[in-house]
Parts: C-alpha cells; sequence; structure tokens
C-alpha cells in the first residue's frame, strides 16, 4: 500500500508528517503512563477498515482492559472486532509460534497493520521471530507498530 497509515485523528497525523507509512515498523518509546499504548491503538483502531485489517498481540495488558480503554476514547475497538476489521490477540507467557501467527494473519486475514504491546516482552519470549516479522512486514508493505516503556530519568 501507498501513503499513510491514518489514526482517524487530523492533528497526530500531521505531528507524524501525515501519519505512520505503510510498510515501516514505528517505534513509540517514553515513560509509563505518557499515552504510547494509546497512540498505537489510536492508529490500529484508526486504520482498522475492510481495506486494511488489523491486528493487536497483547502481552502485558489484558484484551479486556484493551478494549474498555479504546472504547471509552472512542477509538470504537468493540465495533471494529466485532466487523472483523481489528483482531486482536493475547499472547501468554511462553506461547510459540509467535511469527506464524501473526503471518498467518497477514496472508490469510488481509491484515495490513500489526501492533505489538510491548517491545520488551516479545524480545523477551520471541526476540528471533520479531526480527523475522519487522523484516517481513518491510519486504511486503505491512506495518508493525511496537511501544515500550523506558526508566524516569
Amino acid at each position: 500500500m501507498d501513503g499513510f497509515v491514518q489514526s482517524g485523528v487530523s492533528e497526530l497525523d500531521a505531528v507524524l508528517g501525515g501519519g505512520l507509512n505503510w510498510g515501516t515498523t514505528s517505534l513509540f518509546i517514553g515513560s509509563a503512563g505518557v499515552g504510547k499504548t494509546t497512540v498505537a491503538a489510536q492508529y490500529l483502531c484508526g486504520a482498522a477498515n475492510p481495506a486494511a485489517k488489523a491486528a493487536v498481540f497483547l502481552f502485558d495488558e489484558r484484551l479486556r482492559t484493551f478494549v474498555a480503554r479504546c472504547d471509552a476514547l472512542g477509538m470504537r475497538a468493540s465495533e471494529r472486532i466485532a466487523s472483523g476489521h481489528l483482531i486482536p490477540q493475547q499472547v501468554e507467557p511462553g506461547a510459540g509460534e509467535f511469527s506464524h501467527r501473526v503471518r498467518r494473519l497477514v496472508e490469510e486475514e488481509g491484515v495490513r497493520l500489526v501492533g505489538i504491546d510491548t517491545l520488551q516482552r516479545l524480545h523477551q519470549r520471541h526476540s528471533d521471530h520479531a526480527r523475522v516479522c519487522v523484516a517481513a512486514s518491510a519486504a511486503e508493505g505491512w506495518t508493525v507498530v511496537l511501544h515500550d516503556s523506558v526508566p524516569d530519568i
């Protein structure tokens, strides 16, 4: 896909030069509580439609919490999940075959945007799979959104 992943919030897209570029990996990083998950979720929900399905892989946050927060902020995650345009995936500790789950959603379900919450957990549990996913996204034009916390300075 050419162009940008749109968040649905024009001011946010403008700050990022029009949105996120398709076929790239974006990393949102900052202290706990600054809104990394919220910004990533805004792009996932904003882009989730029949032409560009989105999937979110949740390592730390529980699915119910993620959906409730998104809905409370007007992202309509419940509606997007019900329509099949947003595909949430809870990743349990030790769950294997991570890259295969991502590939299946991209190839069979038409997912174009993949969100991963959080980079630290992905790296701890699936570092080889993470590299495969990032490399494949660049080569095939789908987009990865990662986020992680950094210690306060």
